[in-house]
């Protein structure tokens, strides 16, 4: 008998409502998605409280994320279970997460990580000496993957990538779930709102975003003042706040639950999704945001982080992470606002097509050699 055992060092319970971070929200659906076909565990470091929801338990070690102590409690949590038809799947390729993987392999069980985020975002704002024992650290966790029976990417370039360290590697997606939605309508206000939510990192063109904000309202066309919400933390919060302190047309609202999040999307005219794509960063990533705001109906701004010749018909493309770029965005959204409306709700049925949970654990499962949704 097949199952999954997921490992996450970011969940604390099993509710979309205690979901802050884009990475929460895909581990959970995932785990979702994988107990519909099979009995799946979620074994968290983070979390204080053993749960269920349904067919997905919640196995809490209450350690912190990261650290030898969390590597030991995990390892013993995997040790103690039964490796005979056992799937694990980590996140990343943290060495002290990958190690407790390897034991578990050891045993007979089948161990894989998906790998669609990078350590480079996290650590480039190091001074010299720590980023290089941090790289130093991370490039070890790259070497444990090759033992592993299988790697999860989600992006053509960290397949070629990865494919150097294990050749068992497979190109996934990240889902959508419609049914968890509300249906977004154009609001009736004064102001033209723009939301922003996720990390407040350079690679994300947050200070560009907000350079084009103030440029726009300087505009003689403007007809009426636009305003950005941004939601989320990260490296730049200091120069949000900032910018918050000296522009009333800046909102920071700190990190707030998804459910807040989603609620403010809703009142948005436009949702803004950058990505420097030439950063590092970008190789690993996949557009789980701009995934999200596509499947909730309302207009986006975004770089082109799928292929263009998709996004155009669906999104309003900005062609690079400029002020300049982001001003003459604003401009063309509210002249066009109800045209943007339409393709935002053309949109909402391609993702929801596209980027079904059902079918990408039925991929993944296959890949691993277990059952899929499709046999079910």
């Amino acid at each position: 008998m097949t199952r999954t055992i997921i490992v996450s060092a970011t969940l604390t319970s099993l509710s979309m409502d205690d979901v802050t971070t884009s990475s929460q929200s895909y581990e959970l659906q995932l785990a979702l998605a994988f107990s519909e076909i099979h009995s799946t565990t979620i074994i968290s470091l983070v979390a204080v409280s053993d749960a269920r929801r349904q067919d997905l338990k919640l196995v809490a070690l209450g350690s912190k994320p990261r650290g030898l102590t969390s590597a030991w409690n995990l390892t013993r949590r995997l040790l103690r279970e039964k490796p005979q038809g056992v799937q694990v799947i980590s996140f990343g390729y943290d060495p002290l997460t990958v190690l407790p993987l390897l034991f578990s392999r050891a045993l007979g069980a089948r161990a894989y990580t998906v790998v669609f985020d990078t350590h480079v975002g996290a650590t480039e704002q190091f001074a010299p000496t720590k980023r290089t024992l941090a790289n130093a650290y991370f490039g070890l966790g790259r070497l444990l993957l090759r033992p592993l029976n299988g790697l999860f990417v989600v992006t053509k370039t960290a397949e070629n990538i990865f494919a150097r360290m294990n050749k068992s590697i497979f190109r996934t997606r990240i889902g959508f779930d419609p049914e968890q939605a509300k249906p977004w309508a154009l609001p009736k206000s004064e102001e033209f709102r723009v939301i922003y939510a996720g990390a407040l990192e350079v690679y994300n063109g947050i200070q560009q975003m907000m350079d084009g904000v103030i440029l726009r309202n300087s505009n003689e066309e403007s007809t009426r003042r636009v305003v950005l919400h941004l939601y989320g933390t990260g490296g730049l919060r200091q120069t949000v706040e900032l910018y918050a302190e000296r522009d009333e047309a800046i909102l920071y609202h700190g990190v707030s639950v998804k459910a807040e999040v989603d609620a403010a999307v809703l009142r948005s005219n436009l949702a803004f999704n950058l990505r420097v794509l030439d950063h590092p960063v970008s190789v690993n990533a996949f557009p789980s945001k701009l995934i999200e705001l596509l499947g909730s109906g309302v207009p986006v701004a975004t770089t082109a982080v799928l292929p263009s010749a998709i996004l155009s018909r669906y999104a309003l493309i900005v062609t690079e992470v400029s002020a300049e770029s982001v001003r003459d965005a604003l401009l063309l959204a509210e002249k066009s606002d109800e045209s943007f409306a339409e393709k935002a709700s053309l949109a909402r049925s391609f993702i929801a097509g596209e980027y079904d949970w059902h079918d990408i654990v039925s991929d993944m499962s296959g890949f691993m050699g277990g059952p899929s949704t499709a046999a079910v």
